[in-house]
């Protein structure tokens, strides 16, 4: 059967819309963003997004929710958020990366005149 479009819903029900929305923009905005970053996946949730859309009913009520409608696929949130870990974890590791750098640098500054002589491993 063919379901109506989201647009043409929030044309037709023009005051319910713009409470849902309203209700949703709260639910959002008290989502508890650290404890949905530290809980493990339950067995009963699929993916992140499931994760957030059941604690975000859970604010809000599971019928408002589903008038919650993304327009992209499961899969393109779900490479989304992956990559937005990935760009995360790739930052830490390159302010690291900095740190180490700084630190080498540091430390040949305070060594240049110290002159260091080895030959295959050992000393000349």
């Amino acid at each position: 059967m063919f379901q109506q479009s989201t647009f043409y819903y929030a044309f037709e029900n023009k005051n319910n819309s713009i409470q849902y929305c309203k209700k949703i923009a709260f639910g959002l905005d008290n989502l508890n963003v650290e404890n949905i970053k530290n809980e493990k996946l339950p067995y009963d949730v699929e993916d992140l997004v499931f994760l957030i859309e059941k604690h975000l009913g859970e604010i809000i009520g599971k019928e408002i929710v589903g008038h919650l409608h993304i327009p992209r696929s499961k899969n393109e949130i779900d490479a989304t958020i992956s990559r937005i870990i990935s760009r995360t974890k790739f930052l830490e590791f390159m302010k690291e990366l900095l740190r180490i750098t700084e630190t080498i640098i540091q430390k040949s500054e305070q060594n240049l005149t110290n002159l260091l002589l080895y030959t295959y491993g050992q000393r000349a």
